[in-house]
This record gives C-alpha cells, structure tokens and sequence, in this order.
C-alpha cells in the first residue's frame, strides 16, 4: 500500500507541465487501484480476530486517511493544469492557439478599453450633471424674464399715472396761480377802495 502511495506521489508531481496529462492518468489508475486493494484489506481485516484487528485497524485508518489526501491532491493537480491550459502559463506559449504575445496585447487592450469606457462613463455623468444644471439656469431666467416682464407692465402704468398726475398738478398750479392773481387783485381793489 505504501509503494502504491508514492507511485502515486510521483505521479502528480511530473518534472515538466508536459508530462501532467499522463502523470494526471497514471495518478487516477493508480488510485483506482489503492481503492481497490484498501477495500480488500478491510475485508480481510474483518475476518480477523478482534485483537489482531485492533492492531491492523490505525494503520488501515492511516492509509484510508493516505489515500483520501492523495485523491484531493489529483484533484487539485487536474484543475492545475486545466486552468495552465486554458491560461497558457507554466511555459505553455499558446492559448486557444494564440501566441502569449498576442494574449499580453489583448488583455493591454482590454485594459485601455476599461479605461477609456470609464473615462466615457464619467463624461456622460458630467454631462448628465450640466445638463441639469443648465435647465436649473433655463428654470431661473425664465423666471427672471417673467418678473422684468410684470415690472415693465408697472413701471408702463406708473409712468401712465405720472403723467395724468403731472397734467393735474400742472392745472392745481395754473388755478393756484390764477387764485393768488384774484386774491392779489381782490386785496389791491380793496386797498383802492378804502383809501
């Protein structure tokens, strides 16, 4: 069991991501094959007296436990070297039969797509952000408009009320004027008739 541990062991472990794929195959069969052999001692272990299999069972533990760590261990080694294909890293040059190169140039790109995306995104909101501002100004000046409007029209009837108002201080003058003339005549007859 333990040799089947360390075959295993070697074979997750190949020296260059080429070998992987066959060391990842061999990995399985020969966890196939632990299985297989754990089970068969168990049952043996069964069949032994209660005292001898007291003694055979922390060993048959320690390898279930052996066998469970390595199973996790293929697992994790598969998704490796998945994600290295996919990702093309670890010496792998290609990814979906594009160059490293190209793929360096495409994420740049991406990259200052995001940013000009961004740069755009702000820009609209700026002008979201004036636009409002600019009918809150249009909302004001119409307003402003309305008011000079109404104090036009007043100031036309206040000027209409002066006028009417100077013509008529203009006649309360000219019947003052004349009424002085009266009196002052009245007072210089009075003045002749008594002297």
């Amino acid at each position: 069991m333990l040799r089947l541990q360390a075959e295993i062991d070697q074979a997750l472990a190949p020296p260059c991501a080429a070998d992987r794929e066959q060391g990842i195959s061999d990995a399985e069969r020969l966890l196939r094959q632990s299985d297989s052999v754990l089970k068969q001692l168990d049952l043996e272990a069964k069949t032994l007296p209660s005292a001898v299999r007291a003694t055979i069972e922390p060993t048959l533990r320690q390898c279930r436990e052996g066998l469970a760590e390595r199973k996790k261990m293929m697992e994790a080694t598969r998704e490796a070297a998945a994600r290295c294909s996919l990702l093309g890293v670890e010496g792998i040059s290609t990814v979906y039969g594009k160059s490293l190169h190209e793929r360096e140039r495409m994420l740049s790109a991406n990259g200052k797509l995001e940013k000009a995306s961004a740069a755009l995104a702000d820009a609209c909101r700026v002008a979201n952000e004036t636009e409002s501002l600019g009918k809150d100004v249009m909302s004001d000046l119409k307003h402003q408009g309305d008011l000079i409007s109404r104090v036009s029209h007043s100031v036309h009837e206040v000027g209409s009320n002066y006028g009417v108002a100077k013509r008529i201080l203009v006649s309360m003058q000219r019947h003052q004027n004349m009424n002085q003339l009266m009196t002052r005549g009245i007072a210089v007859f009075l003045f002749f008739t008594i002297v």
